[in-house]
């Protein structure tokens, strides 16, 4: 039965449109690939709760990247063909990886003050006494676990940082023109941005139903919902422009990223050794 449903969903459309000479499903069929080598790798290792395990981060980078290439390819199969956000012309998929680190994607009134507060948040959670000391604790142990291996604070956060940035650049841009490129241009906000909110809940299907991550799950559903019509905002202003909302999305995820992991050190859950180990999906 998943079989079926991965055909009819993924790679069926892809085949009918390279038959029907569309370069886009090639991008598709690649996305496609990807999304389920990272479903493979990653296994049962996540949904179980075991994210102690390296081919948790190595699926997720492999799954978002696909998802994000088979989002890129109908957006661009309908922006192009002039069904959605008529008259734009739209970012390449490498200009959209980029967009997070182009200052005048950043530096600009729709995106630094939602930054900014988030970045204040991850500061905020450092403050308290208990945070330092904890923190200082937990960088000064010779050796801690990441991905099931024993290395230094400093490079388990390296590495843990690498990966996520890798991985959440893919979301941002599988999620922004999936909702606001191609769910907001035939929609509309009034749809876009509850749907965007829901699509959220199914993060808990790939995490530990513990009471926390439930309740994480639906405050980010809700959460969504707001970021959704704050984007749909952004989108038509600058005339179906991804640029923004790509950088917003991200550096979003990473604020959130960092406040869960320096959570995580100052009270580790239970069956946790360390910051990597029991962290909510990202939006």
């Amino acid at each position: 039965e998943e079989a079926g449903i991965f055909w009819l969903n993924q790679v069926a459309p892809g085949s009918m449109q390279i038959y029907q000479g569309k370069n886009e499903g090639y991008w598709y069929l690649s996305g496609t690939a990807m999304n389920l080598a990272g479903y493979l790798i990653q296994g049962q290792n996540y949904i179980a709760g075991q994210n102690s395990s390296v081919n948790v981060p190595i699926g997720n980078l492999l799954g978002a990247t696909g998802m994000s290439l088979y989002a890129y390819s109908q957006y661009a199969y309908f922006v192009d063909r002039q069904a959605i956000w008529k008259g734009t012309k739209r970012k390449t998929y490498l200009e959209l990886m980029g967009a997070p680190w182009d200052y005048r994607n950043v530096l600009t009134p729709e995106v630094l003050p939602v930054v900014g507060m988030c970045a204040f948040n991850v500061i905020y959670t450092m403050l308290t006494p208990q945070a330092n000391q904890r923190i200082g604790e937990w960088y000064s142990k010779d050796t801690v676990q990441f991905g099931g291996y024993g290395m230094s604070p400093a490079l388990a956060t390296g590495i843990d940082f690498a990966w996520s940035l890798l991985t959440m650049t893919g979301v941002a841009i599988a999620e922004e023109t999936a909702s606001r490129g191609i769910v907001t241009g035939f929609l509309g906000t009034q749809w876009s941005a509850p749907l965007f909110g829901a699509m959220h809940l199914g993060n808990i299907l790939v995490q530990k139903p513990t009471p926390r991550n439930i309740i994480n799950t639906c405050l980010q559903a809700v959460f969504a919902t707001g970021f959704g019509f704050y984007t749909d905002k952004i989108v038509a202003d600058n005339q179906g422009d991804l640029s923004k909302t790509v950088a917003l999305h991200f550096w979003w995820n990473v604020t959130v990223k960092a406040m869960y992991f320096l959570q995580d050190i100052i009270n580790p859950p239970e069956t946790a050794s360390g910051p990597a180990t029991d962290t909510p999906a990202t939006d």
